[in-house]
């Protein structure tokens, strides 16, 4: 046996893994970096948005998951014993792995949200931060329905200034110093490029007029469900490019005083407009029209707009002047069941679809099959009776090449597969 041999094979194992150890801990923190990332996937990354949350976790499973309490998403609690195991491992993997740890924070319940305060203002013994305390490693903030409340999420915010995300389902805010106390701790988060918020509120009357603007220099989203009287007329967003509001009450001076203004001040950068309402709303008659108030042209860059409909219609064109954007490329249609829509009134909307009006426009989708569901699992020898002027209208989308679309079948509208379904008869 050789003197090379004989040494290999006196080797222990302990030896080889020391050896191996040693070999790996001479990496670049920048790479362990990158393996514990990949290994605590998704929690160890950063977040800009609901989509990236959306497709991560699955889009029914992240809804579900936050409008539940006392939940987590399994791919989120996997994701965080990984890194937990990764960091009980040795010195260095902590020190590596646990800012990892908090990038993403899920409050799923109330008493969870007190617990992890003082957790958020330490830091840690193993020296990784530099000095940081764990908050100021959090890059994004989940919270589920009825879990924190509005002077809970200051202190998150407070100890957490470089949230990038933020997605709090359900706030509850109790007086209009709470609420002026959260707006200047949500202002002071100058990386913040996401921001979505249910919020419960004070009396409207309790609330004050005028104040100081706050300004969001980086947020890109903002989605709000809350009065919009509680205050937000005044923010100023310069980057903002995607705006989600839900109506909640039909209480139109608000929405005049609130959702005006700062669509006067930010609209003229938002590119996506999601403007929607609750349950509570009977039909057309919730609002009378805004008129030079109108919010679509307060709009001009608009790519994408989904509105429901007829419900908002008055909010959203003069209707002195025809329904036209020169950009639009996307108007999506929430609707009501069929049976419920006066045709009459969603008349002019379907006749202004055309090259003239919308020269950018590529699709619109009507949610709930309007105006009939072309489903060959519903098909029946009853047909029932449209409006004439539907025949022109589906003619235009053709001429115009407009894919016009139903959800949630995703068939397109045509004049060759609505009259299996319909007849056409003069009104």
């Amino acid at each position: 046996m050789s003197r090379r041999k004989s040494t290999r094979d006196r080797r222990s194992p302990t030896t080889l893994t020391k050896q191996s150890n040693g070999v790996a801990l001479a990496l670049p923190v920048e790479l362990w970096r990158m393996i514990f990332e990949m290994a605590g996937h998704p929690l160890a990354r950063d977040w800009d948005d609901d989509f990236e949350l959306g497709m991560t976790f699955g889009v029914d499973t992240y809804k579900n998951h936050c409008a539940s309490v006392g939940c987590r998403p399994p791919l989120w609690l996997e994701s965080h014993r990984t890194l937990s195991a990764i960091s009980l491992t040795c010195h260095t993997w902590s020190a590596i792995s646990t800012p990892l740890l908090y990038s993403l924070l899920w409050i799923a319940t109330p008493d969870h949200a007190r617990k992890l305060l003082p957790v958020l203002r330490r830091t840690p013994v193993n020296g990784g931060f530099r000095g940081a305390t764990f908050g100021e490693h959090v890059t994004a903030l989940i919270v589920n329905q009825h879990a924190i409340s509005g002077a809970v999420l200051k202190s998150l915010c407070d100890l957490c200034p470089r949230l990038r995300a933020i997605s709090a389902h359900s706030v509850g805010v109790k007086t209009v110093t709470q609420w002026r106390a959260l707006e200047r701790s949500l202002s002071q988060l100058s990386s913040l490029r996401h921001f979505d918020i249910c919020c419960g509120t004070v009396d409207q009357n309790e609330f004050p007029t005028t104040r100081k603007p706050s300004t969001f220099p980086n947020l890109h989203y903002f989605a709000v469900s809350f009065n919009p009287w509680c205050g937000f007329g005044p923010w100023q967003m310069p980057n903002l490019r995607h705006l989600s509001f839900v109506i909640m009450a039909d209480d139109q001076e608000h929405l005049r005083t609130q959702l005006i203004p700062f669509l006067r001040s930010n609209g003229s950068q938002i590119r996506n407009l999601e403007l929607l309402t609750n349950s509570n709303f009977d039909g057309i008659e919730s609002f009378m029209p805004f008129g030079a108030d109108a919010i679509i042209p307060l709009c001009p860059k608009l790519r994408e707009l989904s509105a429901t409909l007829p419900h908002l219609l008055p909010l959203l064109w003069d209707p002195h002047h025809p329904l036209s954007h020169p950009v639009l490329e996307a108007f999506m249609i929430p609707l009501p069941p069929p049976s419920h829509v006066d045709p009459e009134i969603m008349r002019p909307v379907l006749q202004s679809l055309n090259r003239q009006n919308f020269p950018k426009l590529e699709v619109a989708l009507l949610y709930n099959s309007y105006p009939v569901s072309l489903s060959d699992l519903k098909k029946t020898d009853i047909k029932i009776s449209l409006p004439s002027w539907w025949k022109d209208v589906i003619a235009t989308w053709q001429t115009d090449r407009i894919f016009v679309g139903q959800l949630p079948e995703g068939r397109r509208l045509t004049y060759k597969a609505l009259i299996e379904f319909a007849e056409f008869v003069d009104i």
